[in-house]
């Protein structure tokens, strides 16, 4: 599983990055909301934690902006703030889970697992129509040759293969004249 982890407080982020790759976690680490905007423009993840107070850009604005992207990976929120309000906020704006600091790691790591779990039971790592075999966590998609794609099109790809029969054009009408 792939995990983006954006933490302003350097300590805080080593500790989460070497527990995560620990359990066996791909981890991408960043320092404020502006690199986890672009690193989800860039790459696809299964989750991506978010803590509530970064600099550059505030965890409200760069969850907008990943939501905004069409992005869809599970957002668990890291916070301080453990007021009711704060986390109705948070789950407004396009968060799945709240997690409010302190917070024991044994926990956070259960919610991954339990996460990869949910995943594993309904979301494929391949999907295949005809001789195209699209890899959705190494953004891949191959056919006669492979080309890299970025987290969007991985999604769209992901989506059209998965729902080939949905997307059927039975009854479509020539784009130009007969």
């Amino acid at each position: 599983m792939r995990i983006l982890v954006a933490e302003d407080e350097p300590q805080l982020l080593r500790v989460l990055t070497v527990a995560m790759q620990k359990a066996g976690y791909e981890v991408d680490p960043v320092d404020n909301g502006l690199k986890a905007v672009e690193h989800t423009k860039e790459n696809s993840y299964d989750v991506i934690i978010l803590d509530i107070m970064m600099p550059v850009m505030d965890r409200i604005t760069a969850l907008k902006e990943i939501r905004k992207s069409g992005d869809k990976s599970y957002i668990l929120m890291l916070t301080a703030k453990s007021e009711i309000d704060d986390r109705v906020t948070g789950l407004d704006s396009g968060a799945d889970d709240y997690l409010t600091k302190p917070f024991s790691l044994k926990e956070l790591l259960a919610r991954l697992r339990s996460k990869e779990r949910r995943q594993d039971d309904f979301t494929p790592n391949e999907v295949s129509i005809g001789d195209v075999t699209l890899n959705v966590s190494e953004q891949e998609l191959v056919s006669h040759n492979s080309i890299r794609l970025n987290g969007q099109e991985t999604q769209l790809m992901d989506y059209f293969i998965l729902n080939e029969d949905h997307l059927s054009p039975r009854n479509a009408q020539p784009a130009f004249g007969n």
